[in-house]
């Protein structure tokens, strides 16, 4: 998960030394109050399937409900490493290695990535401002 989440109480802290007239608070709370970042989890593999699941959330961590464009690109050392959108909205290149996917209307999306290859998978995900989030999936 991106380093950019902060606890609802230290978030709060800044915030208010921003509104007390701190000028290093006030452009940290700023940037902060656009971030985005996601929120990555992945599944058990079962007949060389393992889903992963991707929420969108703000700086606090509380879920931001909007749909959002997301490009998956997939790395496999030998294998296929396809990735298939199981909720959201493939836009381009389902079922491919490199996909342009829309989430959900309260920033969800689900991901089937197969392989057949007993190896390392690495995925990265790229939100439609440019941030981004890597996991890594191990087939057996």
């Amino acid at each position: 998960m991106g380093a950019l989440v902060l606890n609802s109480q230290r978030l709060a802290q800044l915030k208010s030394f921003a509104q007390r007239g701190n000028i290093e608070a006030g452009i940290i709370s700023a940037m902060l109050d656009g971030a985005r970042v996601l929120e990555l989890s992945a599944g058990v593999e079962a007949a060389n399937v393992i889903q992963v699941t991707g929420q969108l959330k703000d700086a606090d961590g509380t879920n931001i409900s909007a749909v959002t464009d997301i490009k998956v690109r997939s790395t496999p050392i030998a294998g296929a490493g396809t990735v298939a959108v199981d909720t959201g909205t493939a836009v381009v290149g389902d079922a491919s290695t490199d996909l342009w996917l829309k989430t959900d209307a309260t920033g969800l999306f689900k991901v089937d990535v197969t392989n057949v290859v007993a190896e390392e998978n690495h995925l990265e995900f790229v939100i439609d401002d440019g941030a981004s989030e890597v996991l890594i999936l191990t087939f057996a």
